[in-house]
Formats: C-alpha cells, structure tokens, sequence
C-alpha cells in the first residue's frame, strides 16, 4: 500500500484465520457460515481487523458454490461484523463485539428451547438431554481443537 505523502512502500500484514467452519443440516450453507464466523467474533477468536479467507478458499474447504460464501459475506457485511474494500481481503469490522454476544445468546437460547421442547416431547429425562449436550460438545471441541 502506497501513502501519498511518503513514496516508500508500507507493508500491511493481515493475520489471516483458519476458520473452521461446519455446515448445518439445519440451516441454509450461507445462514451456517454467516452464524459462525458471527459466534467466532463474538467469543474472541476472530477479532478487529483479521482478514477472513477468500470466498474461493471457503468455497473450495466447504465444497460449496462461491456464490454461497459471497451471500454470508454479504449477509455480514451489512451486519456491519466484517468489511471489504475493493481489492483487498474481508477483514472483521466489528470493534465491539458484546453486540454480537448478546445477540448469539438470544439465538443459541432460542434454538436451544427448541432442542429441549423436542426433548420433552420425546420423553427424554433431563440428565439424558444433558448427557447428549455434552457428548455433542465435547466431540465438537475436538474438532475445533484439531484445526487450529
């Protein structure tokens, strides 16, 4: 990137994160990656100014079409959670990112109150629903783990 006031060029170094991304049955491909990389902002893994990966790279990991990752990043955008400016990566935007928290606790407790009246419905007892929250949490962290 080149200053108008200074003819030397200056460097700017992107970190660049490995996201792990894991599509959900239950969501359209571009609502999961969209929710993801919202969750990953809002718990601290991504932070102001981390350049995502290119819509082709999450494209080709996700074998998914570019056209999917480009609607999540779109959809990001105009939640104001990443930014992109012509010719260079998405990086996140958001500098605030309680906002985000707040709002994935209301999202997670509604998908959770659904989990639980299908639990009920189901005749699961409460330690049985619990035993499969965290069998599914502990095997999603491993995961995780894994990746980064």
């Amino acid at each position: 990137m080149r200053s108008r006031s200074d003819s030397r060029a200056t460097e700017r170094t992107w970190r660049v994160v490995d996201m792990h991304i894991v599509l959900s049955r239950r969501l359209s491909p571009s609502l999961s990656i969209a929710h993801q990389v919202e969750a990953m902002v809002a718990s601290g893994v991504l932070r102001y100014g981390d350049a995502l990966p290119s819509v082709r790279e999450v494209a080709s990991d996700l074998s998914v079409n570019r056209n999917t990752v480009a609607l999540a990043y779109k959809r990001l955008r105009q939640r104001g959670v990443i930014d992109s400016r012509r010719g260079r990566r998405y990086s996140v935007a958001l500098r605030d990112a309680r906002r985000l928290y707040t709002e994935s606790h209301v999202r997670l407790g509604n998908a959770l109150a659904a989990i639980v009246a299908d639990a009920v419905l189901a005749g699961l007892r409460r330690e049985e629903l619990v035993t499969l929250v965290t069998q599914r949490y502990n095997r999603q962290q491993e995961v995780v783990l894994k990746r980064n």
